[in-house]
């Protein structure tokens, strides 16, 4: 057998990617924590572009230190074409958001405005309602104080 067939070769090599396996479930963890952070703060949209920047950034910079990886003119070129797209259609779903959200806050306002309304118009119906039943109540005691007269009348011209 060979070097790669030996039992401590695969002992070795376990015990290795046994903490290379649980610095990738950090590295993971971290990177979902900051982006919900980043959606949080700045929308998806505009997250995501700062997202994917930072990502070609640190791919660019990790696979130069550790791989001696060669990073060509065409390679920044397309690095940034494709932030700068992304970029576009991130600037455009935000035009289009910032479009709709003033749209709701105009319908809310012209809601709240109509409510205020009709609550003005309720409360100044009930007004009148109570005006118009105060002069009636002053228009029947007006008739009940004339009957009287009418019946004092009689009772004189009777006597």
């Amino acid at each position: 057998m060979g070097k790669l067939g030996s039992s401590d070769f695969l002992v070795n090599t376990i015990w290795l990617r046994i903490p290379f396996f649980g610095l990738m479930f950090l590295s993971n963890a971290l990177m979902f924590n900051f982006q919900a952070k980043a959606m949080t703060l700045f929308g998806s949209a505009n997250a995501t572009t700062i997202i994917t920047g930072v990502n070609i950034f640190f791919s660019a910079l990790f696979g130069r230190l550790l791989f001696q990886e060669e990073l060509t003119f065409y390679w920044f070129i397309g690095s940034v074409f494709i932030t700068l797209g992304i970029s576009v259609i991130t600037y455009g779903e935000s035009k289009e958001s910032k479009l709709k959200k003033s749209e709701e806050e105009e319908t809310k306002k012209e809601k709240k405005t109509q409510t205020k309304k009709e609550t003005k118009t309720e409360t100044e119906t009930e007004k009148e309602k109570e005006i118009k039943t105060e002069s009636e109540i002053g228009r029947e005691k007006k008739k009940e104080v004339l009957k009287e007269k009418e019946k004092r009348k009689k009772q004189k011209k009777d006597k």
